[in-house]
């Protein structure tokens, strides 16, 4: 009778345990892009809520919808490792108005700068937390790790803000200088090219333009009179992206062009600080789609 009462406890309470994870109410995953980033990259995380329960989940304001998203992400580098505050406490990760069916999946891409500070280079652990006033336990993603780099400095120069130059009574020393900076990146797949607009307080762009293809196929920069940066960044043998950033790091010009005859080139006029793209022609979408139409970032 003994042994017929501890094998039945014994039944029972290793049902007790599996319980949950095998009825586990909502399930959650998330997914990066990348493995690196550079100190003011955007970090892209997609998160996958799925309803395992007989019912919909909905997430509002009245207390039986009242529920959340939060990521427990922990600086890795240091002897004080401890999971990042909110930036502002008042604002997580939103998921009010969202329904999700019974079996159905739904998913969400968060920038994560915008609710947390991960700008400081060094190794991070991230993972998701799901809450629901339905539901007595908390829903946790698995960990995934990212880093923050430093990135490889292929080119620079510093510039003076245009605004300011054409003002005589500005001394030169006094003209508002920033710097046109060129970071190599390798992604965790990938080596791309990103330009960084700064001076020494702020950050005023970070924008990924071309994959880094190594020396042989190494852009060209170059400053007009404006002080806009002008770029010609090989994507193969054959085709070329030009691109003109203002001081602000804001697009201007972008254009796909064709090597024909004579491989392009960036020419500036010594006179009047112009720059011209000399060279090929520009691509035809119908007839040139093969060749354009895995070209990054346009």
């Amino acid at each position: 009778m003994k042994i017929k009462t501890a094998a039945l406890l014994l039944i029972f309470t290793m049902i007790f345990l599996t319980f949950p994870a095998v009825h586990a109410q909502l399930s959650v995953r998330i997914q990066l892009g990348q493995t690196n980033y550079l100190e003011y990259d955007p970090v892209f995380i997609q998160v996958s809520i799925r309803n395992n329960s007989a019912h919909a989940v909905a997430f509002g304001n009245l207390a039986e919808l009242k529920g959340g998203l939060k990521f427990e992400i922990r600086h890795e580098n240091g002897k004080n490792r401890r999971y990042l505050p909110l930036i502002d406490p008042k604002t997580a990760p939103p998921l009010t108005g969202i329904i999700i069916p019974p079996g159905a999946t739904k998913e969400f891409t968060f920038d994560i700068c915008d609710y947390y500070d991960v700008h400081r280079p060094g190794a991070y652990s991230i993972r998701a937390v799901v809450s629901h006033h339905l539901f007595r336990n908390e829903y946790i993603s698995p960990l995934l790790f990212f880093n923050i780099v430093p990135g490889v400095n292929i080119w620079s120069t510093k510039f003076g803000v245009p605004e300011l130059l054409g003002n005589k009574n500005i001394k030169p020393e006094k003209i508002e200088q920033r710097t046109y900076r060129i970071v190599s990146l390798y992604t965790g797949q990938i080596h791309v090219l990103n330009l960084i607009v700064e001076d020494e307080n702020k950050i005023y762009a970070n924008r990924r333009f071309a994959y880094n293809l190594g020396a042989e196929f190494k852009p060209q920069f170059v400053l007009d009179f404006l002080s806009r940066l002008h770029v010609l960044a090989p994507a193969s043998n054959r085709v070329f992206a030009y691109y003109v950033f203002d001081h602000d790091g804001r697009l201007q010009n972008r254009r796909v062009v064709i090597k024909e005859d004579r491989k392009p080139v960036l020419v500036s006029d010594p006179k009047n600080g112009y720059v011209t793209l000399i060279g090929g022609r520009d691509a035809i979408p119908d007839q040139d789609y093969e060749e354009i139409k895995n070209i990054p970032f346009l």
